[in-house]
């Protein structure tokens, strides 16, 4: 007699590749067209001496050992306009080294020059700092810029935070031009709530849907292959025989875009600058129970 046990294990991301619906982010990581490398500040931003030109953050909810974990691929433009706004091209997140319950995964950067030339980031511009026994500091930052310069970063965490999201920050201390959020999570086995801070005005939102194929891995044990055991009163077992299943699951999607963000001006003795920001996270409210298994 064979039984599928009750459990059925995420073991891989997908098998073959899954294609956003309706929604796709204009802004591709190093390509700078020339006519944005020598435009000149925007109407609405003439006395801003860095603005965000771009700021866009992916999350998806994928399996990694098993396990319901995040990945968070952010992806940040600046551009800098004066000699006094060198020093706000550089990207700073932190993340739960706890445990191990967030890593990053990646990070990589390129300086664009009025003339033409690109300077990637390398590990030497990349400093972590233990801010206390949960979370580290990471700073990336290129050691010599110039006005005009374009500074353009892209990295990625995973956390296992699985029930809540990482907040992103529709606002900061610097305007930007556009910021948008997509968020892709199986709704055949889970819903979310979507919690948002602030009075930024959302100039698009959109709700899409796909299918994406998950490879499952399926625990069949065969029962009384050796025997009864007089010790336990229960019958041996020959292992467990496993097997894999593609099988597909409907994605849904959620892309939110705000455009011409003011900045924030951040306030050296404010306990908490980031509460004030507007921003938007999802918290799970219901978990799907997605039990599939078979006897013959």
């Amino acid at each position: 007699m064979r039984l599928l046990i009750l459990s059925i294990f995420v073991v891989s991301t997908f098998l073959g590749s899954s294609v956003r619906a309706q929604v796709e982010s204009s802004m591709k990581w190093g390509q700078v067209a020339k006519d944005e490398l020598n435009a000149s500040q925007p109407p609405d931003h003439i006395k801003d001496e860095a603005l965000v030109l771009g700021d866009v953050m992916e999350i998806y909810l994928d399996y990694i050992d098993e396990k319901p974990a995040y990945t968070y691929n952010r992806h940040l433009r600046i551009k800098l306009y004066s000699p006094e706004s060198l020093e706000r091209g550089v990207l700073n997140f932190q993340y739960e080294h706890f445990q191990e319950t967030e890593l990053p995964t990646s990070i990589k950067g390129v300086a664009i020059f009025p003339d033409g030339r690109h300077v990637k980031l390398d590990r030497s511009m990349i400093e972590t700092k233990k801010v206390n026994r949960y979370f580290t500091k990471v700073t990336a930052a290129f050691p010599s810029l110039e006005p005009g310069v374009i500074v353009d970063f892209k990295y990625t965490i995973r956390s296992f935070h699985s029930r809540f999201t990482r907040e992103f920050y529709l606002q900061s201390d610097l305007p930007a031009l556009f910021r948008e959020i997509y968020f892709e999570f199986p709704r055949e086995i889970s819903d979310y709530a979507r919690i948002i801070r602030g009075a930024i005005p959302l100039k698009d939102y959109q709700e899409y849907y796909y299918s994406k194929t998950f490879e499952l891995r399926n625990e069949i044990e065969e029962f009384g292959l050796v025997g009864f055991n007089y010790a336990t009163g229960t019958n041996r077992s020959n292992g467990l025989n496993r097997t894999t299943t593609a099988y597909d699951i409907l994605m849904t999607g959620l892309y939110y875009r705000v455009e011409n963000v003011s900045s924030l001006k951040f306030e050296p003795l404010a306990e908490a600058y980031n509460s004030l920001c507007a921003s938007i996270s999802f918290y799970r409210d219901m978990y799907i129970s997605d039990e599939r298994w078979v006897a013959d």
